[in-house]
C-alpha cells in the first residue's frame, strides 16, 4: 500500500494518494493510514489502523484530485473488508460532493485494530 494521485470520473492505474485523506481525531493518536495500490476517485481501498484513545464516529474524508465532469452528485457505496467487520462498527457515507465524500464509522474503533474501507463512486 502506498500513495499517489487520484483521478476522477475515469479509471486509473495512479494510486490515492494519503495528502488527499483526511482522518478525524477520533481515530485516536496519530493512526496509521495506508491505501491499496490501484485505488482511485472511482474505486479502492482505504486502511486505518485506530491509535490510543479512539473516540465515537470517527470519519475518513477524501477528496478528489478534480472534481467529477459531471453535473450531479456521485453516489458513493462503501463497505467494511476487514476482520472485525461483523463484529464492532459499520461504516456510511456521511457526505458526497463533486469533489469528494466522507466516511463515517459507526462505533467507538478499538486501539491498534485495522479497519478496511472498500468505496466505489458511481455518477
Amino acid at each position: 500500500m502506498s500513495g499517489g494521485k487520484l483521478h476522477a470520473g475515469r479509471a486509473s492505474d495512479d494510486w490515492v494518494a494519503a495528502s488527499r485523506i483526511s482522518l478525524s481525531a477520533g481515530w485516536g493518536t496519530a493512526p496509521v493510514l495506508a491505501v491499496q495500490a490501484g485505488s482511485n476517485d472511482s474505486r479502492g481501498q482505504i486502511q486505518v489502523t485506530a491509535k490510543a484513545t479512539p473516540g465515537a464516529g470517527p470519519t475518513v474524508t477524501v477528496t478528489f484530485d478534480t472534481s467529477v465532469g459531471f453535473d450531479e452528485v456521485p453516489v458513493v457505496v462503501a463497505c467494511r473488508a476487514d476482520a472485525v467487520a461483523n463484529a464492532v462498527g459499520e461504516v456510511h457515507v456521511t457526505a458526497q460532493s463533486a469533489t469528494g465524500f466522507t466516511l463515517t464509522f459507526d462505533g467507538t474503533p478499538v486501539a491498534d485494530e485495522v479497519y478496511k474501507f472498500n468505496y466505489m463512486v458511481v455518477g
